[in-house]
């Protein structure tokens, strides 16, 4: 963990950055652990504007044997977790989003014509060229599209919408 801070210090921190800060959490069954890693020239931590502390690390080792054991009940996870949980799904949610619109408008040129390229894809949408494979490969294993013929003379075929 040393060896990251050192390097998100060294190759990635911007002018004006607090130090960074490593911490590990992990869980089992048996044992639970929690440990922090600052930098060598530091010896204070500076906390999230939105937190007024840190932790210590029997709180986090507490929050942590409790996720575990929500998490072994099948119940929702609840606590400091649960914040950063939410703000996950709130993210996927948007990511979902924006990928259901560049596969809709995949599917439409797809319907306008059919033998369209990846090459034209990315020019026409102003994409890369992973994205568009990257969705492309999702509409086929959902499905929702077929390559009907040779990869270079073939066309796409809509089996259903989205």
């Amino acid at each position: 963990m040393q060896m990251y801070v050192h390097y998100y210090e060294r190759e990635l921190m911007n002018p004006g950055d607090n130090p960074p800060i490593g911490i590990v959490l992990c869980a089992n069954k048996s044992d639970s652990l929690v440990q922090y890693t600052l930098s060598e020239k530091e010896n204070q931590i500076f906390a999230s504007k939105y937190k007024l502390y840190l932790p210590t690390e029997e709180e986090l080792l507490r929050e942590l044997k409790m996720e575990y054991d929500s998490l072994e009940s099948n119940m929702r996870p609840t606590g400091l977790l649960t914040e950063c949980s939410k703000e996950n799904d709130t993210k996927e949610s948007q990511n979902d989003t924006k990928k259901t619109k560049i596969m809709q408008e995949i599917l439409a040129r797809l319907r306008d014509n059919p033998a369209i390229t990846i090459d034209e894809l990315m020019k026409s949408m102003e994409l890369g060229r992973s994205t568009i494979l990257r969705n492309l490969k999702q509409l086929q294993m959902d499905g929702i599209i077929e390559r009907v013929g040779a990869r270079k003379y073939g066309t796409w075929k809509i089996v259903r919408d989205l």
